[in-house]
């Protein structure tokens, strides 16, 4: 288990890192400073860039030793991937998750770490830049809110049953064959109301803050979820594949996520066999 100096290093270079390399050129990027990876929707910018080769340097420092997997360096080499299987520790982070928005000047994006040893993960954090808060994770250690100047709040309170039409969650029908997608948003209904944020840290942060119930991932890349799912799982939520098997940080196919147990089976139960 990582000690608190360490984890409270990682988290003041997160910080650090938004403060020189994110936030100054959110809504300041100029054309050339922008492009597309496996698709025009994929974008990556010179913040992502820039943060990532940052945190690469301080991780490092930090963990001498440990591997790094950063979604960029993985988008130039993916070999690189082959890391987060490996024995010790793995550090894997998404500079700016939510790029698009960032790209185009939305105010819906964050910054991913999370720590694995060997195949488990064991911290996690889900920073908000704009806010400058933050949700952390340990594994046994619980989930807390968390914000410079004040006590970290626990999270994971019990919640209230779940009723069908009365959740709300997040869910992509775009994502999907387009022969499916009248059935999921029947579905979706069903369960109650749907929208999506177009960023993995903020829909997780919603999620562990008791603000949503449920949500949909299509693609599962280790760096947009590691952090989130053990914060869940603190929670006693997270996410199955399609086959009912629980998420693992080494499987990139589509899972159903849920704030807690009961959650996560009611949402199952709706999309699970819409989804194949």
């Amino acid at each position: 288990m990582l000690d608190k100096h360490i984890t409270n290093a990682l988290i003041g270079e997160i910080r650090a890192t938004a403060r020189s390399e994110i936030l100054p050129r959110f809504r300041n990027l100029a054309p050339g400073d922008i492009s597309a990876k496996s698709h025009p929707g994929d974008l990556v910018t010179e913040a992502d860039k820039r943060a990532e080769i940052r945190l690469e340097g301080a991780v490092r420092d930090i963990l001498p030793g440990a591997n790094f997997v950063g979604e960029e360096s993985v988008a130039a080499d993916p070999d690189i991937l082959q890391y987060i299987s490996s024995a010790g520790l793995t550090v894997v982070v998404d500079p700016v998750d939510g790029t698009w928005n960032f790209a185009h000047g939305l105010a819906v994006f964050g910054t991913m770490m999370a720590v694995l040893d060997g195949d488990r993960p064991i911290w996690g954090c889900l920073y908000d830049p704009l806010a400058d808060d933050w949700i952390e994770a340990s594994r046994g250690g619980g989930v807390y809110y968390c914000r410079e100047g004040r006590a970290p709040r626990a999270l994971g309170a019990p919640r209230p049953a779940p009723v069908p039409g009365a959740m709300q969650g997040f869910l992509q029908i775009f994502q999907f064959r387009e022969a499916l997608r009248p059935d999921l948003e029947l579905a979706g209904r069903a369960l109650g109301r749907m929208m999506t944020l177009g960023c993995s840290c903020h829909e997780y942060r919603m999620m562990a803050m008791g603000h949503m119930d449920f949500s949909v991932s299509v693609g599962c890349a280790p760096w947009d979820h590691i952090a989130g799912q053990l914060a869940l799982s603190e929670q006693g939520g997270g996410a199955l594949y399609l086959d009912g098997r629980p998420w693992s940080p080494f499987e990139d196919a589509p899972i159903v996520i849920g704030a807690d147990a009961a959650r996560r089976e009611l949402a199952y139960e709706h999309l699970a066999q819409l989804m194949h």
